[in-house]
């Protein structure tokens, strides 16, 4: 679905509304089953098992009770009125069921139920939309269909047919929301998962089709929900692009971190997600440049996103999110202690080949460590405590306690290893973490034998993960969050303003009803946005262009300008390095040819004469039109280069002149613009304020502009201005047909 079709989704639910709907004070369960085998057999155990405090009502007609439960004939039967109904009938029939919500006052129904729109067919659609329209009718929001329910940990609210309900109660609770369009993930292996950890969730909602409520309606009223200090979000699309973005940066703004594991990266991804939800998925690389925007941490495995969850929760909680005095980030002061040189060794090798940094200690904090370890000489970082600590189990809080008083330590990582009893050591750390702002995260790459061992861990207020492979990814998700959320970046208010300002030679294209720009226009609107192009001249007749060919200067490249052509090469309209007047003539005519035979009857507008630049690097410049999050810019190695190697990176327009320069370090090809080989350096920041403005410009029109393709954007091996757009092309968006 495109941004665009957000605007006929039902009206957005208020946090308010959402806590109302899913703190049900009543539940009807219209397919409740008798035997707990079943699917639809598990939803009254289970509500009854993890205590859930309000009224249920079980609706099957065949039976007289449900684990001591009085039935229903159906829902008309119930006294009184019902604030939420759990549908696991036949899809066909919910309509039925819908017509009577109405006269019980039903605020939500959740509809378990598969065979809608994710069928791929007709029908299946048809169904669906059936179904929403008589949910409306009733004044009923929808929570599917295709879903498995929810968890309310907070309230007791286990309604949902997930057989992680087993658990024997209480089932753990902790600060991390989960909103996941799959079920099975969901309620199934995360919330399992997780409890076998000992991880605890504040709420998990499976959202399925999104017929009505969606990802976007959940992660608000997660944003407002006291209980929750991280959420987790497993998708297969995002429907609502503008919306999902609003959200994004409200938990931005909030301090409230999202951790999101996104498939649909292959053809068969896209292809499963597609057949799941009846969503299409969007472009990976696309959604990964908007959550490295908004810090987002997007994760590849089902134990990463909610360990990592908990430790952005736990964090949160204990106020260590935020980097203290003058923007030190996680990643620039790492410190670690082990027993273990080989542990240590490999955390350090990991954490720095992501770029973290383990910086030198100071001689008073050596000096500190070598009393309190009783060693001589200098003490590296990461420090190996050797074998003293077995014998004490204090030296690791007298350790630590010393490398967190080094102002150049941001973070410290201590692993534990394989003890008869880390109780004591826990005791000692989590003090110690309360007593500093310095986060502190453990790896715990062993166990213990005797004492509360890793499930007491998880119970403390320490975040920690089971090997220092885990443990740096988290400290790289820490990092990048506390950077995203440095970095000034356009709001979504301020980049809707900008489109109330559309070009006019792109509205007066659109207007003749154009597709495209030609390169000289596309290059002229360039020009105003402050690119430097490239010399040339419109020429009517082969004389003129010898004329302007030799006011340029020899070499000189030919190119057709022909308003139905936007691909010049494909039509042979492009001739390079043309080095006298007779090249130049014979070229004017071949070109004027070739557009005849492209286009016949319709005259081009004459044949460009362009300045021949020696490029000593070419690199590429465009905004593409997600149909999702709308204009992305794109930046990269360009030339014949760009689809072989593709080095490119992507950012979300507008952009701020710090996430453009962002951008441009992002690519492998860089080096290129710092001069490489003895090469004239690149102005960066000229380029940095280039890309802004192309950015503005593609907000500006997004409307209008589908692409902008600057290919090759020329470094000239020279001092001062020595950028030049040989290439250029504005695409427009096709006219619409209503």
């Amino acid at each position: 679905m495109t941004s665009s079709a957000a605007d006929t989704r039902p009206a957005r639910a208020s946090a308010a509304e959402m806590k109302r709907l899913l703190t049900p004070r009543s539940i009807a369960i219209v397919g409740a089953s008798s035997d707990p085998t079943k699917f639809s057999g598990r939803f009254v155990p289970y509500l009854v098992r993890h205590s859930y405090p309000g009224q249920i009502y079980p609706i099957n007609a065949r039976r007289a009770e449900i684990c001591g439960i009085a039935c229903y004939a159906d829902l008309a039967s119930i006294p009184g009125e019902v604030d939420c109904v759990i549908y696991a009938a036949a899809a066909a029939d919910v309509e039925q069921t819908l017509a009577a919500c109405a006269d019980k006052k039903v605020k939500l129904i959740v509809v378990t139920s598969a065979g809608f729109a994710e069928r791929g067919d007709e029908e299946g659609a048809q169904l669906q939309a059936r179904m929403l329209k008589a949910a409306r009718g009733a004044g009923v929001r929808v929570l599917g269909p295709n879903c498995v329910g929810f968890l309310n940990a907070p309230g007791h609210i286990a309604a949902a047919a997930a057989a992680a309900f087993e658990w024997q109660p209480p089932m753990p609770q902790g600060h991390v929301g989960v909103v996941s369009q799959s079920g099975g993930l969901g309620l199934g292996t995360i919330v399992l998962g997780g409890f076998i950890e000992g991880i605890g969730f504040s709420h998990i909602v499976t959202s399925g089709n999104e017929a009505d409520l969606d990802v976007v309606d959940f992660a608000r009223f997660l944003l407002q929900d006291d209980d929750t200090d991280a959420i987790c979000l497993t998708l297969e699309a995002v429907r609502d692009g503008p919306g999902f973005l609003q959200v994004l940066e409200e938990a931005q703004r909030i301090g409230k971190p999202v951790i999101a594991i996104k498939t649909g990266q292959s053809d068969l991804g896209k292809e499963m997600a597609a057949s799941h939800t009846g969503a299409l998925a969007g472009s990976h690389a696309v959604f990964a440049a908007v959550a490295a925007r908004y810090g987002v941490c997007l994760v590849d495995d089902i134990d990463e996103l909610y360990q990592t969850g908990t430790m952005f929760a736990k964090l949160r909680r204990a106020g260590k999110l935020e980097p203290k005095a003058a923007q030190r980030f996680v990643g620039e002061g790492c410190t670690s202690q082990s027993v273990s040189g080989g542990h240590i060794g490999l955390l350090a090798d990991l954490a720095a080949m992501r770029g973290m940094k383990f910086p030198h200690l100071s001689n008073d904090t050596q000096a500190l460590l070598a009393e309190r370890l009783g060693k001589t000489g200098s003490i590296a970082n990461p420090v190996d405590m050797s074998g003293g600590s077995v014998s004490d189990p204090g030296t690791w809080a007298r350790c630590l306690d010393a490398l967190l008083r080094d102002p150049a330590v941001t973070v410290a990582l201590p692993i534990l290893t394989a003890a008869r009893n880390y109780d004591s050591v826990r005791d000692d750390l989590v003090r110690l973490s309360q007593a500093q702002d310095k986060p502190i995260i453990v790896t715990w790459a062993g166990d213990a034998f005797e004492g509360e061992r890793k499930l007491g861990m998880q119970k403390s207020v320490l975040p920690f993960f089971n090997s220092p492979g885990r443990t740096v990814r988290g400290l790289v998700a820490l990092d990048a969050w506390q950077r995203a959320r440095a970095v000034p970046k356009p709001t979504l208010a301020a980049a809707a303003a900008q489109a109330a300002s559309p070009h006019p030679l792109v509205l007066a294209a659109r207007a003749a009803g154009r597709t495209s720009l030609t390169e000289r226009e596309s290059k002229q609107v360039l020009a105003e946005l402050g690119f430097p192009v490239t010399r040339e001249r419109l020429a009517q007749s082969a004389q003129q262009a010898r004329e302007f060919a030799q006011e340029l200067g020899f070499p000189v490249a030919l190119k057709g300008e022909h308003e139905g052509i936007a691909h010049k090469s494909e039509a042979g309209l492009v001739k390079l390095h043309l080095r006298t007047g007779d090249e130049v003539a014979a070229a004017y005519a071949h070109i004027q040819e070739r557009m005849a035979a492209w286009a016949p009857g319709q005259p081009g507008n004459g044949v460009l004469v362009q300045e021949m630049v020696q490029a000593s690097a070419e690199f590429v410049v465009g905004i593409s039109t997600d149909p999702v999050f709308g204009p992305m810019l794109m930046f990269g190695l360009g030339g014949v280069f760009v689809e072989v190697l593709q080095d490119v990176a992507l950012a979300p327009a507008p952009l701020s002149i710090e996430e453009a320069h962002a951008l441009i370090g992002r690519v492998r090809c860089a080096q290129l613009l710092r001069g490489a080989r003895g090469r004239a350096p690149v102005d960066l920041d000229r380029l940095a304020k280039l890309l802004v403005a192309l950015g503005g410009f593609a907000a500006a029109n997004a409307g209008l502009v589908r692409e902008i393709d600057i290919n090759p954007l020329a470094a000239i091996d020279r001092t001062g201005d020595n950028l030049r757009v040989l290439d250029a092309l504005i695409v427009l968006h096709a006219p619409s047909k209503s």
